[in-house]
């Protein structure tokens, strides 16, 4: 930060910025000037964690009320993300004679300041909203005076038990709320919400009733719902535009209504839904790419559209246990050429992964999820020659891999955690994701072995990027 006597003429020298990202600056104790910048546009403060105000400075230096022109007048994007120590954020124009501030804002976004109690709510061209990781009284705030918003992404937010009514506006074309704990109410304006495109609200577990999506119903797009009640909101089946579907964490759901006009639907979860017995007819629906049901303990039987389907991606498991699932995968014909990606969840009792899988001749990804009684592989993974990525999640008792001949060819891209950010990374030698796996337990075969092609990437001339010692199996064994 300039603090020499001239620091005015100085700041001239960065008139022609467009973009400045402040990032992990974690010894800065105050944000630089920046509100007289005339080409600033995008601007992101992160991590800067001795920072606990956000004070006139950063809008303006000219403390004797002197600066009367726009603040901040061309700045289209702000984020604010992981200032843990930030308590204030000031609203300039309640403390100095500027009138104009923020007059081109068009997205804001703020995550993870939890401290945070005070904050502007003066964004008069505001479209897109997204916060979370703050408390719901901040949140309030910011939202008072908004009246221009097309987009809404709240998550996290501590203590909000209802949605403030003047945040469902008419313009919204989409509506996003997670992990909101205390959420116990949606307004009922929700139905007059007829530009909406997007609804998605998940993680909120105390959310008991939703109010209809009728009038969305024409241009609704992508619905995602989550809720505590027996039933779906009202209207969703006249929500034929929907693409993508999303039905999943209802514990007490018992009926889907009929989707047989969905006519555009591309994609569809169901899940986590336990007292959930059938799974409506869709009729045809050629579109359909992807369909993920799991987790749908009194699920009895599959539906009969899954036959007729020319699915790339398909997650099935976690039923009734009377239910063979497996076994009928041999008999979905129209999928064996099509299937790229299977994700199977297994119960206590499974002890081995169903055979009919060698019928899926395009498959790349194989998933294998919470198969309990399975210790050991089978060999004939190696004939399934499109294989690349493997993934085992919570097969507790897994100790035997195929040998290295049968699975050599897995090699592919994955994403994988780094310092909190998605970094890709190419060349997998092999993905395991397990539980619970120590350091102490590398004498176990599986280990030795994953040591071993680990050890084989490295001679080859590749990094070895990670391997996390809390959960040897419980992270992605990198080879890059």
């Amino acid at each position: 930060m300039l603090r020499s006597c001239d620091a005015k003429d100085a700041l001239s020298l960065f008139d022609n910025l467009i973009e400045i990202n402040f990032s992990g600056c974690t010894e800065c104790e105050e944000v630089p000037t920046l509100g007289h910048l005339p080409c600033l546009k995008f601007l992101v403060i992160e991590g800067m964690d001795k920072v606990t105000c956000i004070g006139v400075k950063f809008y303006t230096m000219y403390s004797d009320d002197s600066y009367r022109n726009a603040l901040f007048p061309a700045l289209r994007k702000l984020k604010l993300k992981n200032m843990n120590c930030l308590v204030e954020w000031q609203d300039v124009m309640e403390v100095t004679a500027a009138r104009v501030v923020f007059p081109c804002l068009e997205e804001l976004t703020i995550k993870d300041c939890p401290q945070l109690m005070s904050a502007p709510c003066h964004f008069q061209s505001l479209n897109k909203l997204k916060i979370g990781g703050v408390c719901s009284t901040i949140f309030e705030k910011i939202c008072s005076k908004l009246t221009t918003r097309t987009s809404l992404d709240i998550s996290s937010v501590s203590e909000l038990a209802f949605l403030p009514k003047q945040i469902i506006c008419t313009s919204l074309r989409s509506l996003k709320i997670e992990k909101c704990g205390e959420l116990s109410q949606i307004p009922e304006a929700l139905h007059n919400l007829s530009s909406l495109e997007t609804l998605e609200v998940k993680g909120c577990p105390k959310l008991m009733s939703f109010p209809s999506i009728q009038a969305a119903a024409s241009l609704l797009r992508h619905l995602a719902i989550s809720c505590g009640d027996e039933v779906l909101p009202t209207g969703l089946q006249f929500c034929t535009s929907v693409q993508d579907l999303s039905i999943n964490d209802c514990p007490n759901l018992i009926l889907i209504p009929d989707l047989r006009e969905f006519r555009s639907l591309t994609q569809l979860e169901i899940s986590g839904c336990p007292n959930l017995k059938i799974i409506p007819d869709i009729g045809e629906v050629r579109s359909l790419t992807q369909v993920d049901i799991f987790k749908c303990q009194k699920l009895t039987r599959l539906p009969q559209w899954l036959w007729d389907c020319r699915l790339n991606s398909l997650s099935i498991g976690g039923f009734c246990e009377e239910l063979d699932v497996f076994s009928i995968l041999s008999s979905m014909t129209s999928l064996h050429a099509s299937l790229k990606r299977l994700c199977l969840y297994g119960w206590t009792q499974l002890d081995s992964i169903p055979d009919e899988i060698q019928h899926f001749t395009a498959i790349y990804k194989l998933s294998i999820k919470e198969f309990d009684g399975m210790e050991t592989l089978p060999e004939w993974l190696g004939n399934i020659s499109s294989l690349q990525w493997l993934q085992l999640y919570r097969c507790k008792n897994l100790v035997y891999l195929p040998t290295k001949q049968a699975i050599q060819h897995l090699s592919c891209a994955n994403y994988s955690k780094t310092d909190g950010r998605r970094r890709k990374k190419m060349e997998l030698s092999l993905s395991i994701i397990a539980n619970n796996i120590q350091r102490r337990f590398f004498h176990i075969p599986i280990i030795q072995k994953l040591c071993g092609y680990l050890v084989g990437a490295m001679q080859e001339g590749k990094e070895l990027k990670c391997i996390n010692e809390q959960k040897s199996l419980g992270s992605n064994l990198v080879a890059n």
